[in-house]
């Protein structure tokens, strides 16, 4: 088994508990999950961009041929995936990314084990992933919910928009 450069398979990032009363009943949808995070919840996606921003995306950064600007916006969104998971089982269809946000997700996730080293890192949980639905676009109508939920997650967290915008499908939500 190779070791995870943050620790090793062994050392995890402690667990914390998600919002008063745990998860919401039977796992959120995207619109109940708006308005979820507590500040509590706010604060520790912030971290955990921060956490992440020690983590080497050059590689997958180069095969993308994506800026520094997009792969901030990944960080942030990785992070916020990775709230979105403790706070729901239906972790597959939650959010739905920009384009850019899911081209470097795509490459990321093909490192499969620095890919599970981060996700372990950011849920605190071994052998939790933060999974990527490739079909997840296959419903336009869904996908614009995810996204829109995403939006709102986002803004909820964020002071600004990502860095490159919000491309895909999203002429209602230019800033």
């Amino acid at each position: 088994m190779m070791a995870c450069p943050y620790g090793g398979y062994g050392s995890y990032v402690p667990s914390m508990p998600g919002p008063p009363g745990g998860p919401a009943p039977g796992g959120a949808s995207a619109e109940s999950a708006v308005g979820l995070l507590s500040p509590y919840q706010v604060d520790r996606i912030k971290r955990n961009v921060q956490l992440l921003s020690v983590v080497d995306l050059s590689s997958v950064k180069e095969r993308v041929g994506a800026t520094d600007a997009g792969v901030d916006d990944y960080r942030k969104f990785l992070a916020l995936r990775a709230m979105v998971t403790q706070m729901t089982s239906n972790d597959m269809l939650m959010t739905s990314p920009t384009s850019n946000m899911d081209a470097l997700w795509h490459e990321h996730v093909l490192d499969t084990r620095a890919y599970a080293c981060h996700c372990e890192m950011l849920l605190g949980i071994p052998h939790r992933i933060i999974h990527y639905d490739p079909n997840g676009v296959k419903d336009l109508n869904a996908e614009l919910a995810r996204r829109q939920a995403l939006k709102e997650l986002w803004d909820q967290v964020f002071d600004e928009p990502p860095k490159e915008g919000w491309d895909r499908h999203s002429k209602d939500m230019a800033e």
